[in-house]
């Protein structure tokens, strides 16, 4: 399991700590924080939240299953996101949020190797917000859509290059390639679509601590942004569709192009195979095999054969 912490200190500055140890001391020292755990195992998320005075002995088993969320017994639990996970292995960046006191915690299937970098661009680089927990969320939600926009638009150009490189015949983009892409436009349209629920779950969230018009309508607009994600991946799903029907319709264009050479070759040397065989039996009386310039009478009667068949070809558009 990796921990990490961002607190708002008395100062109102940001202090970013790599290895912190949550107790319940935490929710009775007036600090903003910030959790984030990532690889995290079914008990290890259990004991974490049994150290902050949940009462959490069923999460092992329900962790799984549909509001899990919901066995952590406290009264100040007032966010309870993602009730409906897919997969705890699938490929996703934000899995669970859950709020206890002045306490954010986000919990991730897998560690995201970019979260170092979105913490130094968006809380060290920055001047910290307010130490209220409702200004670190309203932090978090901005930093994940920002760099959801970023990922996406990032993403549409590669497959755009996809596209040139179809265009140009490029030898490099494989079907393989398209089909790892799709894949991932399948992992993204599952967790843009946790992302929609998370925070519409926050925006039509009723308890009074949410209620601020300004929080509430960051989490709108960061639902409103993510829905028009999802309606681009789903337009790049259909996009990269097109590229890989394209991608095989030009496989198969070429395929024929050479079966279509091969069909010519061999169409020209059936009749020359054919003379050869007659003229290479060893019969005594063969009249040809005694004229003086029977050779080249037969070699140019192959070339008058090679010359009409290849003129043929050419009529009927063969070579085109």
């Amino acid at each position: 399991m990796k921990l990490r912490e961002i607190l708002i200190d008395e100062s109102d500055s940001v202090r970013y700590n790599t290895s912190p140890s949550p107790s319940l001391s935490w929710l009775s020292d007036g600090h903003a924080r910030w959790l984030i755990i990532e690889s995290a195992t079914h008990d290890e998320i259990a004991g974490l939240f049994n150290s902050l005075g949940a009462k959490s002995e069923m999460i092992a088993d329900h962790i799984k299953g549909e509001n899990w969320i919901q066995r952590i017994e406290r009264s100040d639990v007032y966010i309870r996101a993602n009730p409906s996970p897919t997969a705890w292995d699938a490929f996703e960046k934000w899995y669970h949020m859950v709020v206890i006191s002045n306490i954010i915690i986000t919990i991730h299937a897998t560690e995201i190797p970019d979260m170092d970098d979105y913490i130094q661009r968006w809380w060290l680089d920055r001047p910290a917000p307010e130490s209220h927990v409702n200004c670190m969320l309203m932090q978090i939600v901005k930093m994940f859509v920002s760099e959801e926009v970023t990922f996406f638009n990032n993403f549409r150009l590669a497959i755009e290059k996809h596209a040139e490189g179809l265009r140009l015949a490029d030898p490099t983009v494989t079907v393989e390639q398209l089909e790892s892409r799709m894949t991932q436009c399948y992992h993204m349209t599952t967790v843009f679509y946790e992302y929609q629920v998370l925070l519409r779950s926050v925006e039509y969230n009723t308890d009074r601590t949410l209620s601020s018009k300004s929080f509430v309508e960051t989490f709108r607009s960061g639902a409103e942004t993510i829905g028009i994600l999802r309606d681009g991946i789903d337009y790049m799903q259909r996009r990269l569709e097109e590229l890989q029907n394209q991608h095989l319709m030009d496989q198969q264009v070429k395929t024929e192009q050479r079966l279509r050479i091969l069909t010519i070759v061999s169409v020209i040397f059936m009749p020359l195979a054919l003379i050869s065989g007659v003229y290479g039996m060893n019969f005594d009386n063969m009249p040809e095999l005694h004229e003086e310039n029977a050779y080249f009478m037969i070699m140019g009667m192959m070339g008058l054969l090679i010359t009409g068949m290849l003129g043929f070809f050419v009529l009927k558009g063969w070579f085109r």
